[in-house]
């Protein structure tokens, strides 16, 4: 309901705006002045024609839509030396972007081939590192099998000699020495 009578009164409004005389009065220091109040003797009315929410329109007379017919129907043609130079500017150009092109193309296949390079030794060294560390646990493995077949019966000296074991196989992958080879 509020909306409503928001919009009757703003439609009223309009309406009686629309209907208000508009002055025009030249101000002492020279300036115009536009006002719906009557800013002096010399004010001018302007004439509205229609109203403030009608739409103006655009549209010209048929005469002033019309072209004058011009002189030159084409242009006039390039001699055979300007097309020649023109010719010859536009292949220097595409020269010069094709090798701007070709340089940068150039740079950035030069950029990714290093980073290939890189990457290939990245997974060379990884690959090594990995066929170290299976070369170690298998070694170990092997070791902590014969142990465990030679003293199966002795449960606690087979017991410190996988904890030994361990113990080297963790210096051998990690470079970590055990606590007792830390002290001098």
């Amino acid at each position: 309901m509020k909306h409503f009578l928001w919009m009757v009164s703003a439609s009223l409004l309009s309406v009686s705006l629309s209907a208000q005389p508009i002055y025009k009065c030249v101000h002492p220091d020279g300036r115009l002045i536009f006002s719906d109040t009557q800013c002096g003797d010399q004010a001018e009315i302007l004439e509205q024609e229609g109203s403030l929410n009608s739409i103006p329109s655009f549209a010209q007379p048929a005469e002033a839509t019309r072209s004058e017919p011009t002189t030159d129907s084409k242009p006039e043609a390039l001699s055979i030396s300007e097309r020649n130079q023109l010719n010859n500017r536009y292949t220097q150009l595409s020269r010069e972007i094709d090798a701007f092109f070709l340089y940068s193309e150039r740079h950035e296949l030069q950029h990714l081939q290093s980073v290939l390079s890189h990457n290939h030794q990245a997974a060379l060294a990884a690959t090594s590192v990995a066929q170290d560390a299976h070369a170690i646990n298998q070694r170990f493995n092997n070791q902590a099998r014969d142990l465990r077949t030679r003293l199966w019966q002795n449960k606690k000296l087979m017991a410190r000699e996988l904890i030994k074991l361990e113990a080297q196989r963790d210096a051998a992958l990690y470079g970590l020495a055990s606590s007792k080879q830390r002290r001098p």
